[in-house]
């Protein structure tokens, strides 16, 4: 098996593929669950053997060194919090695995994953999975949704949210990133699924479509408004002044003559979506802020009290003990604090560059850079950047890239 063909469908394995994984015991077929885990370890074996007999291909950039020691530093800081010195049961911190041994598995594929994406991104074929993740989360998000309902994240009553986390459904989070994800993936690809130019324009828009209503059946703000924000900053950046301008002017007249017509429309017909977003203010972004005891305002006061190498990468006290703090910039100064930090705020500032160079350059290698800025935002509001497999993946392949040379599609 050529190196690219098996690095490419690892990805797809560890992209689409989790997907695919935790929906099948839903159609009875849980053991291909276990089936698919061990064809991405083989994938990985053989990734694996193709890296170290061709190391001397491998590509490093100054700023994927410069990312391997911010992934190096930040994991003996929070391995080190965990295993050696925890400061509460490993069982009460948030989206960490109950077990040693899950933890040092999950550890080992991302870390693996992030060093051959990073050093051998060029044999990745972007195109194949620019197409084949919208793909199969299109057809998942029938097959899933039928199964479990529609309405079953709240979209009509907001309080089934909470009862579908109850009842075993995929986390809204994990499955908003799912579709999210794909809707990138898809937005890359652009209509080239068939020969026929007026058939391909179509399924374009059915397929997006389609994933982004994935997106919103989970109700959830924090990836919605990220999907959104990414999807605005794509199209400014690769749209002319011009045509910019008259988006911009018949956008802001359709919200100003259609706004209470639209408003009414989505609260008829998406009523706990609606409310999620209309409650913000008064639920303080389900506890993110507003009061003392808000989720931010526990954060801050951590830092404060061990402003300069931290303290904890997950909260120590108050009714969110043991959960993280819903933004990544808390998190990075609650882990290890301001000294640190401000070490690797040049790393993100090259990855920021990297992604507006590689989105307007277009071609299938935007697939990653759009991709880590969707989940970047969606760190910003929500979720723990701790075993985040896609945060490092993209940012990995992203910093692979070299700043201030002009990008060449790659076909």
């Amino acid at each position: 098996m050529k190196f690219s063909t098996a690095l490419t469908l690892l990805l797809l394995c560890l992209l689409p593929g989790k997907f695919l994984i935790v929906t099948l015991p839903y159609y009875n077929m849980a053991w291909m669950s276990s089936l698919i885990l061990y064809i991405e370890m083989f994938f990985m074996v053989v990734c694996i053997y193709h890296a170290l007999k061709n190391h001397c291909q491998a590509s490093i950039s100054k700023t994927f060194k410069y990312f391997l020691l911010f992934y190096i530093v930040y994991h003996l800081f929070v391995f080190y919090q965990i295993i050696v010195s925890p400061a509460m049961s490993h069982y009460l911190m948030a989206d960490v695995p109950p077990t040693k041994s899950v933890l040092y598995r999950d550890f080992y594929i991302q870390t693996i994953s992030v060093l051959l994406v990073g050093m051998y991104r060029k044999y990745i074929n972007f195109e194949l999975i620019a197409k084949i993740t919208p793909l199969v989360v299109f057809f998942l998000f029938f097959a899933y949704y039928s199964k479990v309902g529609f309405t079953s994240y709240g979209i009509t009553d907001i309080e089934d949210a909470s009862t579908a986390r109850e009842e075993g459904y995929i986390i809204s989070f994990t499955l908003a990133r799912f579709f999210a994800i794909a809707f990138f993936c898809h937005l890359a690809f652009g209509q080239n699924l068939f020969r026929d130019k007026d058939l391909s324009e179509m399924a374009f828009y059915i397929i997006g479509l389609v994933l982004a209503i994935g997106l919103l059946l989970t109700i959830k703000r924090g990836p919605i408004m990220s999907l959104i924000f990414t999807t605005l900053y794509i199209y400014f950046i690769r749209t002319n002044n011009s045509r910019l301008i008259v988006s911009v002017v018949v956008s802001a007249l359709v919200i100003f003559f259609f706004g209470n017509v639209l408003l009414d429309f989505a609260e008829q017909n998406a009523s706990g979506l609606t409310e999620r977003f209309l409650s913000i203010s008064r639920d303080g972004g389900s506890g993110r802020f507003g009061d003392s005891n808000s989720v931010f305002s526990i954060s801050i006061r951590q830092i404060s009290e061990s402003p300069w190498f931290g303290s904890y990468f997950r909260i120590l006290t108050g009714f969110g003990r043991g959960t993280y703090p819903h933004n990544f910039i808390l998190e990075m100064l609650m882990t290890f604090g301001f000294v640190i930090t401000c070490a690797f705020v040049p790393l993100f500032w090259r990855g920021i560059k990297l992604t507006n160079q590689l989105i307007k350059s277009g071609g299938y290698q935007a697939l990653s850079a759009m991709c880590f800025l969707y989940v970047f935002c969606a760190l910003m509001t929500s979720s723990s950047v701790f075993l985040k497999l896609e945060f490092w993946l993209f940012f990995a392949i992203v910093c692979s890239y070299k700043l201030n040379r002009r990008i060449k599609t790659e076909e």
